[in-house]
């Protein structure tokens, strides 16, 4: 399993489920092993090792960063600067060395990796492709995080922060309730329009239904163009 790390569900990816499930590898292992960069693929979402890592990982980062804003944000930028170097560093490595300085600085709320949206409307013409392959580790690192912490860092991100984590959050099937509460809650415009313009991945959460109650012509005008309800239930 060390010697052929998981990268897709069908490259060692079942080794890792196997000694996970089997008591070989603790959820706390994972952390230690994995490059981080793997935290998020889509076909691993029927693993119990996934989640545990997630899971793991946000005990970690709670413990670890509490709800300071530039303990997280200096992670994030440990996160960028590893994106260039050639050993694929896990999480673990990633805590370690956002908490000695280690990183060199990046600035918050600029996608990296593969090139991410620039504007709003790149972003929603990419979620409109499927296209989920551009990294923020900002947009990571909320995903795992609870509401106190969102409330601390999201401001921090600067004007386009909340556009950028409403297109990142699209990216999966699983909406996490502090973010997306906090999106709603801000009313924060593009925001708003991300979600509503690309509600079909919000389908099934009930977070349409949240965006409906906003009462905003621009929320409601955008959802009419690109919601498609489903059949209205029958009385027997």
């Amino acid at each position: 399993m060390r010697a052929r790390l998981p990268e897709t569900y069908g490259s060692g990816a079942r080794h890792t489920e196997h000694a996970y499930v089997q008591g070989v590898l603790p959820a706390d292992g994972l952390l230690t092993l994995l490059p981080a960069r793997r935290l998020l693929p889509d076909d691993w979402r029927q693993l119990a090792f996934a989640d545990a890592w997630r899971s793991a990982l946000a005990r970690r980062l709670r413990a670890e960063l509490g709800t300071d804003p530039g303990a997280w944000l200096r992670l994030a930028a440990t996160v960028t600067a590893s994106e260039g170097v050639a050993e694929e560093l896990a999480w673990g490595s990633l805590l370690e060395g956002a908490r000695c300085g280690g990183g060199p600085a990046a600035r918050a709320g600029t996608p990296v990796g593969r090139t991410g949206p620039a504007t709003l409307d790149e972003a929603i013409r990419l979620l409109e492709r499927g296209d989920h392959l551009w990294a923020w580790p900002e947009g990571t690192l909320l995903r795992l995080a609870d509401a106190e912490v969102v409330d601390a860092v999201l401001p921090r991100l600067g004007p386009d922060g909340p556009w950028l984590l409403a297109a990142y959050l699209l990216r999966y099937d699983r909406t996490p309730r502090a973010v997306l509460d906090r999106l709603l809650a801000d009313r924060d415009a593009d925001a708003l329009r991300v979600l509503a313009a690309q509600s079909r991945w919000l389908e099934g959460s009930g977070a349409v239904e949240r965006l409906v109650v906003l009462d905003d012509p621009e929320v409601d005008l955008a959802l009419l163009r690109h919601w498609t309800p489903g059949p209205p239930s029958t009385g027997t």
